[in-house]
């Protein structure tokens, strides 16, 4: 990481939360991943910028140490393949939100105003804000550019659909039984128990890594901070 913030003094907050969680996602357990995250963000430090450490630590009550391997990489990878393949724009972000909120209630709720217009991050009510991994983006980004002039003076749904202007939950799991994402991509068991779950393999630790949540009220005399 240090060799990377030599070789992009002028790079953005944005890039260098991305550059972080490029590092951090080829941990193989949780504890790895922190351990790359802490390495990457002391980096940081050294070279003068500040970050917010806490948030990634309080995410560790999410991540029950080395639970179960880490499965993240190849579900990412199948929601963008998935994706790739839907040529509906608001199919395509359901399978990228699905595959990163996990929770059909929760992906309903999601306004459009609480989503990133890059694709880059999202809000949750029970997670706070959420990175979303750089192959996901562009089809969360593009539902979000196709709203955007139905959105400019009021509050929609990210996807909306007949149940009070949002898609339902039994129409979400229908519409991803449909596009053949599998369960195992978007929900969990409803048997799974706390330090069971997806959320068990580490990856609450990534959700903390966008640049609002690392470097939030920081000084920044080089880097953008995105609105």
């Amino acid at each position: 990481m240090t060799r990377w913030l030599d070789e992009h003094p002028d790079a953005t907050y944005q890039q260098c939360a991305d550059a972080v969680y490029l590092l951090a996602r080829h941990g193989d357990s949780a504890s790895e991943i922190y351990t790359r995250i802490r390495a990457a963000l002391d980096a940081f430090t050294r070279a003068g910028e500040d970050t917010h450490v806490r948030a990634v630590d309080a995410a560790l009550r999410w991540s029950f140490g080395e639970v179960r391997p880490c499965e993240f990489n190849p579900a990412f990878a199948r929601a963008a393949t998935l994706a790739d393949q839907t040529p509906d724009p608001q199919h395509a972000a359901l399978i990228a939100l699905a595959a990163v909120m996990r929770c059909p209630h929760y992906i309903r709720e999601l306004d459009y105003n609480t989503v990133a217009a890059d694709g880059s991050r999202l809000y949750v009510p029970w997670g706070g804000l959420f990175a979303i991994p750089p192959e996901l983006r562009r089809f969360i980004a593009t539902q979000h550019e196709h709203l955007s002039a139905y959105a400019k003076h009021r509050s929609i749904a990210m996807l909306p659909g007949n149940s009070h202007g949002r898609m339902s939950q039994a129409a979400i799991r229908r519409a991803l039984a449909e596009l053949d994402a599998p369960a195992s991509l978007w929900d969990d068991p409803p048997d799974s128990t706390i330090g069971e779950g997806a959320n068990a393999d580490g990856r609450m630790l990534l959700h903390t890594l966008t640049a609002w949540t690392l470097w939030q009220q920081r000084a920044q005399p080089t880097r953008a901070l995105p609105t």
